[in-house]
C-alpha cells in the first residue's frame, strides 16, 4: 500500500512536468513504478563525468543541481537545474558515459525513471520524444533521431504549409490558345470559365506566352484592337514549374522572379506542353492571402503612406507564418522579397526628386538585408558603388548621392522603421561611395583590421545587389578577395572579434544566468544569439574566400563542407540559428519598436530546453572560431 501510494504521488508530479504531461495516465503509474525515490544531501555528485552511465534517467522533484565540465583546469559550469527538470539522459541514449558531472548544491529529491520503461513510451508519445531529442541534439529535434521520432504535429501549421494545387485544380482551370487566335474567338471561348489566364501554346504545346483575362477584355473593349490576336497581346512575363510542389515552393518562385503566372510543365521547363498555368490569384486561394500582390503594392508604391500600409499586412503575414516552428527558411525566402521589394520602391522614389546623372551605378543591400535575414521591422541599410566618374564632375556626383542617401533616410523615417541598433562607430562607416573609394576602404580595412576597426564594418561584408549595374558590385567583390588574399592577420583579427558577444548560460527559474552569474529577467537574442552565430558564421565564409554565399545558414553549410571534420559543430549552429531566430523575430515583430527581448519565465520548457541547447551550440562554434587553426589563413 505504501508503495502504491509513493507511485501515484510520483505520477502526480510527473503529470504537472513537461513532457510527461502528454502520457495518458496508466502509462504515467506504470512509468512512475518502474522507478525509485532517491534523496541526496548538499554537495553530492549524482553521477560523474567519464564514469558509466546507468539505466535510468533522473527527475528533479525537489532541489538545485549543478552540470558542470571537469577537466584538469578545473570545473566549471554548464546548467543550473531544479525542480522539473531532467538531468542524466546519457544512459537513455545509450551513450557509455556521462558526458558532465551533476552535483547537487541543496538537499535534493529526485525521481529515478528506468530507461527501457521510457523508451518504450518514445514511439507511443512524440511531445516525449521530441522533448529528448531536444536535450541530445538540435538536428535531432529538427530532424528527427532514428531511434527518437520526432512530433511533427505539435506546433500549429503555419498559412505556409499548404499542398499545393492538385493537378485536378490545374486542369479544371487551364486555357489553351494559339497564337493566331482571333481575341473575339478567345473571349467568347472563355467567357464562363474559371481561368484568369490563358496559356498561348504552339503545335506541340509548349508555351509561347501569356494573357491574361484582364488584359483580353481590355483589347477587346477597345474598337481599334478588335481584329488583334493572341500573339499580338500575350506576355513573356511568366516562369515555368514541375508539378506537385508545395503551395510556399511555388511562392516562392513567383516572388524571386517577379512573375504573377507559373505555366506547370512535365519537367519544369519550357520545352514540354503545358499542364497548367497557376496565378498568382489562384495561389492565393489555396494560402488565404495574396503575397504576390503585396510584393507588387510594395515595389509599385511611392508615398510613405502607403508603404506603412503595406508593411503592417506583412508584418501580420510572417507573424501567422512563424507558427510552424520549422517555418524558418520560408518566412526568410518570403520576408527578403517584400523587403527587396520595398527597397527597391524607397530608393527609385528617392531618385525621383534628382535629375539623372548619367553614372552607372549599383544600388546594394548590406547588414542583415544584404544576408537576406531582415525578417524584423528594422530599416534596410541601404547603400551604393557607381562609377568613377570624370575628373571633373566628380564632387557634382558626390553632391547628387549624398542628396539621394538623404532622401532615402528621410523616407525611411516616415515608414517608421526603426533603424538597426548600432555603434557609433558601425553607423559612421561610409555605405556610398565610388569604386575606388570602395576598393581604398576595404583595402585599408582589410590591411590593417585592428587599426581601421574591421569590427565596426564587418556588416559591409554581408552585401548583395537590390539593382543596377551588377558588374560593379562584382568588381568590388573581386578586389576584396584579393586583399584578403594578401593579409594573413585578417581572417584571425576578424574570428577574435565574435567573441565580443557570448550567450547566455542557462535559464533557471524563469531568470537568464551568464556565465559570470549574473542575472536578469529578459534575454535580447539578437545581441546574444544572433549576433554571434552571424558574426562566426561570416568569419568561415571569408576565410574559404567565397562572398557568394550571404545567408548565415549558406555560410554555415560552407563551412561544414570545408571543415569536415568540425561538420558536427556546424550543423548544430544552423539549428541553433533557426531556433533562435524564430523566438527572436516573433519576439521584434510582436514589439511595437521590433525589439527581439524574451522572458525565459514565459516560454514553454520545450522552449526554454531549445534555446538552452542552441545556446551551449553557440559556445562551441565560437570557441572553434577563436581557435587558431590553418583554416584562417587566407586561400
Amino acid at each position: 500500500m505504501k508503495t502504491s501510494l509513493i507511485r501515484y504521488r510520483v505520477a502526480d508530479f510527473l503529470r504537472e512536468s513537461p513532457p510527461f504531461d502528454a502520457i495518458e495516465h496508466d502509462d504515467l503509474l506504470a512509468l512512475a513504478a518502474s522507478g525509485k525515490v532517491l534523496f541526496h544531501e548538499s554537495d553530492e555528485f549524482v553521477f560523474r563525468q567519464g564514469k558509466a552511465t546507468r539505466a535510468c534517467c533522473w527527475v528533479i522533484q525537489q532541489g538545485t543541481v549543478e552540470i558542470t565540465d571537469e577537466s584538469p583546469a578545473g570545473s566549471h559550469l554548464q546548467d543550473l537545474l531544479g525542480a522539473g527538470d531532467l538531468l542524466g539522459l546519457d544512459g537513455l541514449l545509450d551513450r557509455a558515459t556521462y558526458a558532465r558531472s551533476a552535483k547537487t548544491t541543496s538537499d535534493v529529491i529526485l525521481y529515478a525513471l528506468d530507461a527501457a520503461a521510457v523508451k518504450a513510451l518514445w514511439n507511443r508519445y512524440p511531445a516525449l520524444a521530441e522533448f529528448l531529442a531536444s536535450h541530445a541534439s538540435l538536428r535531432a529535434h529538427h530532424e528527427g533521431l532514428s531511434e527518437v521520432p520526432r512530433a511533427r504535429s505539435l506546433t500549429a501549421a503555419s498559412w505556409l504549409d499548404v499542398a499545393g494545387p492538385t493537378a485536378d485544380f490545374l486542369a479544371d482551370r487551364l486555357q489553351l490558345a494559339r497564337p493566331a487566335q482571333p481575341l473575339a474567338e478567345v473571349l467568347r471561348q472563355t467567357m464562363h470559365q474559371l481561368a484568369t489566364a490563358i496559356a498561348v501554346v504552339d503545335t506541340s504545346g509548349a508555351a509561347l506566352g501569356v494573357v491574361t483575362e484582364r488584359e483580353l477584355r481590355a483589347r477587346w473593349a477597345d474598337a481599334g484592337h478588335a481584329a488583334d490576336t493572341c500573339a499580338d497581346v500575350m506576355s513573356a512575363r511568366y516562369a515555368t514549374a514541375p508539378p506537385a510542389r508545395m503551395a510556399h515552393q511555388y511562392l516562392a518562385q513567383m516572388l524571386a522572379q517577379r512573375v504573377s503566372h507559373l505555366v506547370i510543365t512535365p519537367d519544369g521547363t519550357s520545352a514540354t506542353p503545358v499542364q497548367g498555368l497557376l496565378t498568382a490569384a489562384d495561389l492565393s486561394l489555396l494560402l488565404g492571402c495574396n503575397p504576390v500582390l503585396l510584393q507588387h503594392e510594395l515595389l509599385e508604391a511611392r508615398t510613405p503612406a502607403s508603404w506603412r500600409l503595406w508593411l503592417r499586412q506583412a508584418r501580420a503575414l510572417k507573424v501567422a507564418a512563424w507558427t510552424g516552428e520549422q517555418a524558418h527558411d520560408r518566412v526568410a525566402e518570403l520576408s527578403s522579397a517584400w523587403d527587396r521589394a520595398f527597397a527597391e520602391a524607397v530608393v527609385r522614389a528617392a531618385l525621383a526628386h534628382e535629375s539623372t546623372l548619367d553614372v552607372p551605378a549599383c544600388w546594394l543591400l548590406f547588414g542583415s538585408a544584404g544576408r537576406s535575414e531582415d525578417v524584423d521591422p528594422a530599416r534596410p541599410e541601404i547603400g551604393l558603388i557607381y562609377r568613377d566618374p570624370a575628373a571633373g564632375s566628380a564632387a557634382e556626383v558626390a553632391a547628387h548621392v549624398c542628396r539621394v542617401e538623404a532622401r532615402i533616410a528621410h523616407l525611411l523615417a516616415e515608414c517608421g522603421l526603426v533603424p538597426p541598433r548600432l555603434s557609433a562607430h558601425e553607423q559612421a562607416v561610409p555605405r556610398c561611395g565610388s569604386q575606388s573609394q570602395w576598393r581604398a576602404f576595404f583595402d585599408r580595412v582589410i590591411a590593417n583590421p585592428v587599426e581601421n576597426d574591421v569590427y565596426a564594418a564587418r556588416r559591409l561584408f554581408d552585401v548583395q545587389v537590390l539593382f543596377g549595374d551588377a558588374d560593379l558590385a562584382g568588381t568590388l567583390e573581386d578586389g576584396i578577395a584579393q586583399a584578403m588574399a594578401a593579409s594573413p592577420q585578417f581572417i584571425p583579427v576578424l574570428a577574435n572579434d565574435t567573441l565580443d558577444h557570448l550567450p547566455p548560460m542557462t535559464f533557471f527559474q524563469g531568470l537568464v544566468i551568464d556565465a559570470d552569474g549574473a542575472h536578469t529577467d529578459t534575454l535580447d537574442l539578437g545581441v546574444t544569439a544572433l549576433v554571434p552565430l552571424v558574426d562566426a558564421a561570416r568569419v568561415y565564409a571569408l576565410a574559404a574566400g567565397n562572398l557568394q554565399a550571404k545567408t548565415t545558414l549558406q555560410r554555415l553549410d560552407l563551412a561544414a563542407r570545408t571543415l569536415p571534420d568540425e561538420a558536427e559543430v556546424f550543423r548544430e549552429a544552423s539549428a541553433a540559428f533557426r531556433i533562435v531566430s524564430r523566438h527572436a523575430t516573433l519576439a521584434a515583430l510582436k514589439h511595437p519598436v521590433g525589439s527581439p527581448l524574451i522572458a525565459p519565465g514565459q516560454l514553454s520548457k520545450l522552449d526554454q530546453r531549445l534555446l538552452k541547447t542552441s545556446f551551449k551550440s553557440i559556445q562551441t562554434l565560437l570557441e572553434l572560431t577563436a581557435k587558431p587553426s590553418r583554416w584562417m589563413l587566407p586561400r
